[in-house]
């Protein structure tokens, strides 16, 4: 039955029905999956034994015998030609055929042979397979010349039928070797047979042509001579008297006589030179090995076991016996070996004997060795210690090794193959006591031990099919022990140069072992090209069912292995338990996955692929199922992300058209590769070929080719299975016939590409079939699908997995959809979703810069945000967005969030900020620009860079904000200040080559025409950039610049042109206190174009130019004049009093007056003051105070106007001298406004109180306060001139002053804060901000009004309003404790409610602000207090209860509004809520629904009913929002802390509305009653302990209370 396709989008049954459609799955359930598997061994030779002086004297006559003297040949030309000559001997190949010479054709009959040359024993070696007949007139000396390849074929004259196999009779060496050794073809000459170094010495011209029949006589006579040596060595040993002979010898302290050493070796090096020249099975004799092996286990067994002589016995003594026995055991391993068909040798009891002494050896001796060893590394060792050891390992991996070729040689018990699997994992793990030593790992050449064992679990593996899950569970439960250190685990270099686990290969070998290796075939199929009839018959279609059925039963062995060894794995990886062992498995698998993934793309290991797709498979279901813990989800997601971040990684489209293959349009379509199939054909050809090369004759790698094989036609299989057009089916069955009919020698005559990269493109290509790369689409969007998870950690680990994607660039692109999904996480409740997600954006934006413009606004918004690691990352992206953008506003909108920055409470993000306003404005690096250039000296080219780079800086400083200037102004001083010595030097020339930039510009603008508004607006935009950088930076200009602005000194009538005139005089007010050395010509000039521009000059100019006038005047000596100007202003004045006082020249002279005694320091001036006012009295001859009483005079006659303007230049009288502000007049006159209660009156002198709290001051001297600080930190740095930095400004208020009149007007502050005049409030909540910074009143004062105000709607004043709270509440926590219920009253009284207005509860709460400023204190008891203060709002008592009125019930609807609305974050807060409420309706219900049974008609009894039934709507409101059942309440102790468990999922939409005091008095005394008597309150006291009391923690509840 077809399941059901489920609907979800996240659903695995896409990747289930296209795991059916590949090589690895076809005809095989999907339920039979996956494991591990091993690695073929890299070549890592044997390294040779250590031997004694006797020892190599052997040695050396067996290599005298074998090879010719290298020390005797002195061109390096001939000692070439010995090596290749040698190198069949040497190596372990196959032997070539051995051509005979014969004056006529081969008979038909291959029984036929003519042995006239050979005598009996050389030819009872041969095999009819070696034997080659060549006409007489072929040179047999070529022989020497065939490659190995040709001289492994098979003969024709014998079938594919009779070749024997590897596992029926073991392979023997040909006679034709010893031809390929003693024949020599040299370059310049031909030696003779030479067997000693003596004859070797032969000359050149007494040398003789040899004959083939010579050649065939001396191989007769080295074969008749080694088995009379060979047997005369068995003579010595067996047909003497063990007593007497000596080839016996007596071990140290004991009278036994063993077998000695050197017999043993000579006995070895005898069988090692028969089983090179033939088949020892038919040289010796069988009662002679079978003699041979009970001496040598008799001479194992004379000796004491190991583990009992190493506690006592001298080290020299244990080494001696343990190498004794190693070369028993190998003698006896090599015996077994060389003579397989001796059945009587193969003796079940005596094998296991000799490997219970292997596996004691290593147990006990082995592994103390290794011990000591380690101890020495660390302690220092001597270094004979080391060799020593050395030899011991090699010669065990050397017994190990022709263990591993019995066990691939001579069929094995049970018993012996469960004895055999324990050593081999005793002492693959014999490193694990070093698992927390990595470093001593690397100097330990175990891998030489392991490597044969490898053979040999695998070899196991392969040929007992009953053994693999006992093989699977020894090597999985050893698992755990592996290392967890990766640069020392992975040992085992591949082909492609990459490192993994020796043991991650293990895994591999074991799922390669599983293979068939030989299909059913029919030799009826031969022809490449079978007629249509022939392929579609029958008997052709019977062949390749039988074919499909093989290969179906090898994919579910297959499978059912890799399952079981994922499955391992992940069972035991994927734990809840945070145990370390637990711990330890997760780094193990996910480093034995990072193995298997480098691995899958080499073709040596083809069986990766397996591993890895069942790994993916089950890690799916794990992740889709739903149980499953969220713990179990991410680990399984992080190993999910790690295959397919390889599979992306791998994928390269390019490779179908590099190689000429058809790209399928459906990659989960069979059908779409079938047009590539005769393309795929050759290229599985070449990797079989290459395959079959790499591998050789090493019998480790014998499953390499087949498995490829198999793979291959598994994948036409599928093909052919979904694809029904005839035509096509014949081409496949055609191809499936000739892969399935495949040998290993049409193998091995294909030709084979030597360009390394080719055959790893085909192996990719050929990987790409593969359901892994068939559903990475559905692997990507299972990750993606995550983003939407309701958990906080998956979300996280999804985002982390994608961002880490090198192609989700242009999968978001492709796809729209997921791009949405992505932006929709900017606002993710967790920090680092949000954090990721910005990351992913700008990677995106970074790769498709045109969408630049779309997504900026969510990077930017990241600015803001409450995370510091997120503002990071997205300061970190702006700098990358306004390199790659052209967009004007972009930039400049880029640099106002980087400003607003610079006041963020973390001192790392102010830092970052400046740092990369620093680059972004003033690092010319990038537009390769000198930057010890000066502007003059650029290029035109250079100089159009250097516009296009300063654009925004310009159009920034153009916003006449003031705080934006503000703003800049204290970030270019915070740039100068925060540089060292040399880098302030290098910054102040840049702001130089800046200024040069700016000044050539406006002369350019000057001559264009005046009329074009480009050229109008550039002309703005750089006048307020020199505006800027005058305030930031006076002493940088000089005096030509200050000439070029000298002409736009002139005349305003537009307001374009007035904001012109405003900068260029404030540029003039900042540079001339800084510059020393300007012409007084040009000062006088300056002046009088000045005071021509007074009258005309708006006020925003004028208080710019005032100043400057007043420094020219003093610095001119013209301080008389001063006097002149105030005489004549009040002159004039008092005129045009008589005439008209209401006209704009009235106006202007009260403003000149004004502002020329605020800037002037007429105190300075020496003059009679008394004499210009109409009507001194004399009483005071300081001129602030007389002018304070003029202004006086003028405020009693003035309109309400004029009024407002004298009030201003008052206050600027006021602030030339501060302590004027507490004379008694001036107190008077402002008591009087505040009485008048005049907004625009009032405000304006709030706008003197701010600037005598000198705000802006404050901000721009900032930068110099850190570098006077940082100063003083570091005494040894040099001194800047802060003053030079300061620019313009002076100290404008005396300490004491500001405080005075804080705290005697601090509550028309409070009241002013309140106002409905927006402007106004925000004036005074600013004042009121500059209170609580500076300390200037008590928190307690103020603490109530700024809490009340957090209810206001007006986002401006309810963000400072908080910051304001959370600051005081982090201060002064103990000042301020107890002021939340006068908060609370304040907010309702400024609240204006509609009459018959009905308050309700519901999701919104007037108090959740206020709650959240609590909550962000991270203290539980600080929100106790919070709530147990709010909840005595709502406590009533029987006593109290005649003092209810209207007013009170509406104070109290609001209360509980407010209370039932707040999102508290523990259960525990409205279960104290509730157990109050019900203490509260025990207490007056009974009472109250008394009354209400009654005739009442007192109006307080009628409220209390009122009160009682809003009590329990509140009560009920909580109880349905957070499921709260009665006994919760009951059994709940307020007097223990807070525990934040997270609260249930509210129940939000439900609203609740309360009883106006205005109802009927009918209705709500049924309802009271009604409602008290449904609640069912027991009316007894709950005892409790006091609420306010000492929290007491009870013995054993410390744990549970944390």
């Amino acid at each position: 039955m077809t399941p059901k396709k489920p609907e979800g989008p996240n659903s695995p049954f896409i990747l289930l029905e296209a795991l059916k459609y590949t090589p690895l799955v076809s005809s095989i359930p999907l339920s039979n999956g996956t494991e591990n598997a091993v690695p073929p061994r890299s070549v890592a030779s044997n390294t040779p034994l250590c031997m004694s002086p006797e020892e190599n004297g052997l040695m050396q006559r067996y290599l005298d015998l074998l090879e010719p003297n290298m020390q005797d040949v002195s061109d390096v030309q001939q000692l070439q030609f010995y090596k290749d000559a040698l190198a069949p001997m040497l190596e372990n190949v196959p032997m070539p055929s051995i051509r005979i010479p014969t004056s006529k054709q081969p008979n038909d009959d291959s029984s036929t042979f003519p042995t006239s040359l050979l005598n009996p024993l050389t030819e009872s070696l041969l095999q009819p397979s070696e034997v080659e007949f060549v006409p007489t007139d072929v040179n047999l000396s070529a022989s020497s010349s065939f490659t190995d390849s040709t001289s492994a074929s098979v003969s024709p004259f014998v079938s594919n039928k009779d070749a024997l196999r590897n596992s029926e009779v073991p392979r023997s060496p040909s006679t034709a070797r010893i031809l390929r050794a003693v024949e020599f073809k040299s370059p310049s000459r031909a030696f003779s047979l030479t067997s000693t170094p003596k004859k070797r010495q032969i000359s050149e011209s007494g040398s003789v042509p040899s004959t083939p029949s010579s050649k065939i006589q001396r191989l007769q006579d080295v074969i008749e001579k080694q088995v009379r040596d060979t047997q005369l060595v068995l003579d010595g040993i067996l047909h003497t008297d063990s007593k007497t002979s000596e080839c016996y010898v007596s071990f140290t302290g004991s009278n036994v006589k063993i077998l000695s050493a050197e017999c043993i070796e000579r006995i070895s090096i005898s069988l090692a030179k028969l089983s090179s020249l033939g088949d020892c099975n038919k040289l010796l004799k069988e009662e002679d090995a079978i003699s041979l092996k009970m001496i040598l286990e008799s001479s194992l067994k004379s000796l004491d076991s190991v583990n009992d002589s190493v506690e006592d016995a001298d080290d020299d003594l244990i080494y001696s016996k343990v190498d004794y026995l190693l070369k028993n055991i190998s003698l006896i391993f090599q015996e077994l070996y060389t003579l397989p068909s001796f059945k009587k040798l193969q003796n079940e009891e005596s094998f296991l004997f000799i490997l219970d002494t292997l596996h004691s050896l290593i147990e006990y001796f082995y592994l103390k060795t290794m011990t000591s060893v380690d101890m020495g590394i660390i302690e220092g060792f001597e270094e004979s210690n080391y060799r020593s050891f050395l030899s011991l390992t090699q010669k065990i991996a050397h017994a190990f090794t022709l263990l591993s070729k019995i066990v691939h040689t001579i069929p094995l018990s049970e018993a012996v193959v469960i004895k055999i699997v324990f050593l081999s994992m005793k002492t693959i793990t014999v490193d694990s006591t070093m698992k927390e030593k990595p470093s001593l790992i690397q100097n330990l050449p175990l891998d030489i031990l392991k490597v044969p064992l490898f053979d040999t679990l695998q070899f196991i593996f392969n040929l007992y099919p009953a053994q693999r899950e006992f093989v699977l569970q020894e090597v999985l439960a050893n698992f755990a022990l592996l290392p967890t250190a990766r640069s020392t685990s992975r040992t085992y270099k591949l082909s492609n140069g990459k490192s993994v686990q020796l043991y991650s290969t293990l895994l591999v070998r074991l799922l390669q072992a599983c293979t068939v290796r030989h299909l059913p075939e029919d030799s009826s199929f031969t022809t490449d090209d079978p007629a249509k009839d022939l392929v579609n018959s029958e008997s052709c279609q019977s062949h390749l069912r039988s074919v499909d059925a093989s290969l179906s039963k090898s994919r579910h062995e297959e499978y059912r292995v890799a399952n079981h060894i994922v499955g391992y794995l992940l069972e035991r990886s994927l734990r809840q338990t945070r145990s370390d062992i637990n711990n330890s498995f997760v780094t193990l698998t996910r480093i034995m996955l990072e193995d298997l993934l480098n691995m899958l793309t080499v073709p040596e290991w083809v069986g990766t692929e397996t591993l890895v797709r069942q790994f993916a498979l089950n890690l799916i279901m794990m992740i889709v199922k739903e149980k499953n813990s969220v713990t179990t989800k991410n680990t399984a997601l992080d190993f999910f992300s790690v295959i397919v971040n390889k599979l992306l990684t791998t994928f390269d489209i390019s490779l179908f058209e590099k190689y000429d293959l058809p790209v399928p349009s459906n990659f989960n379509d069979p059908n779409c590769f079938l047009s590539g199939v005769p393309r795929y054909e050759g290229i599985t050809s070449t990797c079989l070929a290459y395959l079959n090369t790499l591998c050789g004759k090493d019998d480790s790698l014998e499953n390499i080719v087949p498995y490829t094989l198999n793979q291959w036609i598994s994948f036409l299989f599928q093909i052919r299975k979904a694809s029904s057009d005839p035509e096509s089916n014949y081409l496949i069955d055609k191809v499936l016939l000739k892969s399935s009919n495949l040998n290993m020698d049409s193998i091995m005559d294909s030709n084979v590409y030597t360009d390394h990269e080719i055959i790893h493109d085909y192996f990719v290509l050929s990987l790409y079939r593969s359901s892994l790369y068939l559903n990475l689409k559905f692997f990507v969007s299972l990750i993606i699908g995550f983003l939407d998870s309701p958990q906080t950690s998956l979300r996280t680990k999804s985002l982390r997995i994608i961002s880490q994607m090198k192609s989700i660039p242009a999968i978001l692109h492709a796809h729209p959809e997921v791009l949405s999904q992505v932006i929709s996480k900017v606002a993710d409740p967790s920090a680092f979703v949000r954090d990721t997600v910005l990351d992913l954006l700008s990677t995106y934006m970074m790769d498709f810069k045109e969408t630049v413009n779309q997504l900026y606004v969510f990077v930017a918004a990241g600015v803001s945000d409450s995370s510091v690691s997120v503002r990071k990352r997205a300061i970190k992206q702006l700098a990358d967005i306004y390199e790659v953008t052209s967009s004007i506003n972009i930039r400049c909108d880029i640099c106002i969030k980087l400003l607003s920055r610079m006041n963020d409470e973390e001192e790392n993000i102010t830092e970052l900020s400046l740092h990369t306003l620093d680059s972004l404005w003033f690092n010319n690096a990038y537009l390769s620009i000198d930057p010890y250039k000066k502007y003059d000296e650029l290029s035109f080219l250079e100089k159009q860079k250097i516009k296009v780079h300063y654009r925004s800086l310009l159009k920034l400083s153009s916003d006449p904000t003031p705080a934006l200037h503000v703003s800049l102004v204290t970030t270019l001083k915070k740039m100068l200040t925060s540089k060292e010595n040399e880098l302030s030097k290098d910054f102040c020339s840049r702001i130089c080559f800046l200024l040069s930039f700016l000044f050539t510009l406006l002369i350019e603008v000057a001559t264009e025409d005046e009329g074009d508004s480009f050229e109008v607006g550039l002309l703005h935009e750089t006048m307020s950039t020199l505006f800027v950088l005058s305030r930031s930076f006076p002493f940088l200009f000089h005096y030509s610049q200050l000439q070029v602005l000298k002409p736009y000194l002139k005349s305003a009538s537009t307001i374009e042109e007035q904001r012109l005139l405003y900068y260029v005089v404030a540029i003039f007010r900042q540079v001339l206190p800084r510059q020393k050395d300007i012409p007084e010509v040009f000062l006088r000039n300056l002046e009088a174009t000045m005071f021509q521009r007074l009258t005309k000059a708006g006020s925003a100019t004028l208080k710019e130019m005032i100043p400057c006038l007043c420094y020219l005047l003093s610095h001119l000596n013209d301080d008389q004049r001063l006097y002149k100007i105030i005489g004549s202003c009040i002159r004039t004045l008092e005129e045009t009093r008589k005439n008209d006082f209401s006209s704009l020249k009235a106006f202007r002279l009260i403003e000149l007056i004004g502002l020329f005694a605020r800037f002037g320091k007429l105190e300075k001036v020496e003059a009679d003051w008394t004499g210009i006012f109409p009507s001194s009295k004399g009483e005071s001859s300081n001129v602030y105070a007389l002018l304070l009483d003029y202004m006086d005079q003028l405020l009693a006659s003035s309109s309400d106007e004029l009024r407002i303007h004298v009030i201003e230049n008052m206050t600027n009288v006021a602030l030339a001298q501060p302590t004027l502000f507490t004379s008694p007049k001036l107190l008077n006159i402002l008591d009087k406004i505040f009485e008048e209660n005049s907004v625009d009156c009032v405000s304006v002198i709030f706008r003197s109180f701010l600037e005598l709290l000198a705000a802006d001051e404050d901000l721009i001297t900032e930068a110099d306060e850190k570098l006077e600080s940082r100063n003083q930190k570091n005494p040894k740095r040099e001194q800047v001139n802060v003053d030079m930095l300061k620019g313009f400004t002076e100290k404008q208020w005396t300490e004491g002053v500001s405080a005075c009149l804080m705290q005697k007007y601090l509550s028309n502050i409070l009241d002013s804060c309140f106002s409905k005049e927006l402007s106004f409030a925000l004036l005074a909540l600013e004042i009121l901000q500059h209170i609580i910074h500076q300390g200037l009143a008590n928190p307690r004062l103020c603490f109530p009004v700024i809490v009340a105000l957090e209810a206001t709607e007006v986002k401006e004043v309810k963000q400072v309003v908080i910051n304001l709270h959370t600051e005081l509440l982090q201060k002064h926590e103990s000042l301020v404790d107890g002021l939340y219920a006068q908060a609370a009253s304040l907010m309702f009284s400024s609240k204006s409610f509609p009459e018959n207005y009905v308050c309700t509860i519901e999701d919104t709460s007037a108090f959740q602000d206020m709650y959240n400023v609590v909550l962000s204190t991270k203290n539980t008891r600080s929100r106790r207090k919070f709530i147990m203060q709010m909840l005595k709002l709502l406590e009533h008592e029987n006593g109290n209860l005649a003092n209810i009125s209207h007013e009170k019930i509406l104070f109290f609807n609001f209360c509980c509004s407010a209370m039932g609305g707040i999102k508290y974050l523990s259960l525990d807060e409205p279960l104290m809520i509730l157990q109050v409420i019900d203490t509260v309706l025990a207490t007056i219900g009974p009472t109250i629904t008394e009354w209400m049974k009654g005739h009442f008609e007192e109006q307080y009894k009628y409220f209390s009913g009122v009160l009682l039934c809003n009590f329990i709507h509140l009560k009920r409101y909580l109880k349905s929002v957070y499921t709260i059942t009665d006994e919760k309440v009951h059994n709940f102790d307020a007097s223990k802390t807070f525990r934040d468990k997270k609260v249930p999922l509210r129940n939000n939409g439900l609203k609740t509305e309360l009883l106006h005091p205005d109802s009927k008095r009918e209705d709500v005394a049924n309802m009271c009653i009604q409602m008290f008597e449904d609640e069912n309150i027991s009316t007894d006291p709950i005892v409790k302990d006091d609420l306010d009391a000492p929290e007491e923690v009870q013995p054993g509840e410390a744990g549970v209370n944390e």
